[in-house]
């Protein structure tokens, strides 16, 4: 009883660490994005000029 309770408990903290890590990573990717559209803006206004 006391293994499956500790089993289940493993489990969910590693769910948990698993889905904080995938929300991080997406909010890697949002910047990443936000900097490329600023390079991009960046690069427009200079042919615009």
């Amino acid at each position: 009883m006391a293994i499956s309770k500790l089993f289940i408990v493993s489990l969910v903290a590693s769910l948990l660490v698993f889905h904080l890590v995938e929300a991080d990573q997406k909010v890697n990717s949002n910047q990443a994005d936000r900097l490329y559209s600023w390079e991009k803006y960046r690069l427009w206004r200079r042919v615009q000029c």
